[in-house]
Formats: structure tokens, C-alpha cells, sequence
């Protein structure tokens, strides 16, 4: 695919958001963001740079390192688009492993990131949030209980 220049920029603001995210560096990552930018993970919105501090906050409290593998990714005009792999590793040494997809809106004349929308499974993560036998037994009935018509 051919990028426009501006496009290319785009492209270029999220490489370096992900960089950032993989060094888990949370000032650098909000002044990525406009004042009044938005941001949208399991159905919550968060509004400007606290929401984006709120959400990395969240994202990196037991995480220890985070990378990220595209899988597909283009832009068209300031927006970009891309489905990705998350690997993380959890304070407990336990490796997750989500496939994502994202839709990021670039104000062009700040060239900042003015909205970010995430989306994937939270399942994902329910075994590593699941740490006594209650909480286990629940998951693992959760993740059948979901399943159920599939097979």
C-alpha cells in the first residue's frame, strides 16, 4: 500500500505510541494524546490525558512487559486501523497473549492522537485475574458458560 505523506505520519505516530507503550512510559505516551482526546476500552470512556494516565495506569498494574506483533494494519487519511497480538508478561511470570484491534484518529494539525479505541476479549485475562479456588471454579465456568452453542 502507498502512503500520502501525511498518512506515513500517521503511520509513524503510532510506531512510536506503541515504542512507547512497550517502555511502559506513561508521560511520554500522553503527551502523544490532544487535551481533549478519548478513550474507549471495555465499553468505558475515558475523556483527556487523566483518562489516558487512568487507562495505562490500569494497563501496566500487573504487567511487567508488554509487547505488541501487527498483524494487519493500514491508514486512511488520519485514521489507522490495525489488529495486533498483545504478549504480556504478569508479575507472577505468567505470559497472556491477546489478539486486539485498534482504530486511532490523529488530529493532523497537532499531528496527536485525538481518539483510541480498543477492542478485545476479556477473557483473555480472567485466568490471570482469577487467584484463589472460587474465583478459578468462576472463570473456568465463565469461559464454558460463554462457549455453550458453539460446539
Amino acid at each position: 500500500m502507498v502512503f500520502t505523506l501525511e498518512e506515513r505520519k500517521v503511520a509513524d505516530l503510532v510506531r512510536e505510541l506503541g515504542d512507547a507503550v512497550e517502555s511502559m512510559e506513561i508521560e511520554r505516551i500522553a503527551s502523544m494524546f490532544t487535551e481533549d482526546c478519548r478513550i474507549k476500552i471495555l465499553n468505558v470512556e475515558l475523556e483527556g490525558r487523566e483518562g489516558v494516565r487512568a487507562w495505562l495506569n490500569w494497563l501496566f498494574r500487573n504487567l511487567v512487559s508488554i509487547s505488541f506483533e501487527s498483524i494487519t494494519a493500514f491508514v486512511k487519511d488520519n485514521i489507522f486501523y490495525e489488529e495486533f497480538l498483545v504478549i504480556g508478561t504478569m508479575r507472577n511470570d505468567e505470559v497472556i497473549t491477546s489478539r486486539q484491534a485498534e482504530i486511532i484518529e490523529v488530529d493532523k494539525e497537532e499531528m496527536k492522537i485525538k481518539s483510541l479505541r480498543l477492542y478485545f476479549d476479556s477473557m483473555d485475562f480472567i485466568d490471570s485475574l482469577a487467584t484463589d479456588p472460587i474465583t478459578r471454579w468462576s472463570a473456568r465456568r465463565l469461559r464454558e458458560r460463554s462457549r455453550e452453542g458453539l460446539h
